[in-house]
């Protein structure tokens, strides 16, 4: 079986993106420092969902899609303490 160039660099790549991901993932969450970083990160991103919520809520009381965004970044919250 031949694997041309193309295939085998297109592997390569996506072994080294994959690798990548998966180290910031692994320092996200099991070192102290990158718990604090990613509870920054979750801070930031409900301030933003806030914002979304009131900038959506203008109008009309109805509910919209971004509550469930808001239940989403608390249970993460949550699981990240």
């Amino acid at each position: 079986m031949n694997v041309s160039s193309s295939e085998h660099q297109g592997f390569v790549t996506g072994f080294g993106v994959g690798a990548v991901v998966g180290a910031c993932a692994a320092y996200l969450l099991v070192t102290s420092s990158g718990r604090k970083i990613l509870r920054n990160v979750m801070d930031v991103a409900q301030d933003i969902a806030d914002k979304g919520d009131e900038y959506l809520h203008l109008d009309d009381n109805k509910p919209h899609k971004t509550e469930n965004i808001t239940g989403i970044i608390d249970k993460l919250k949550k699981s990240v303490k």
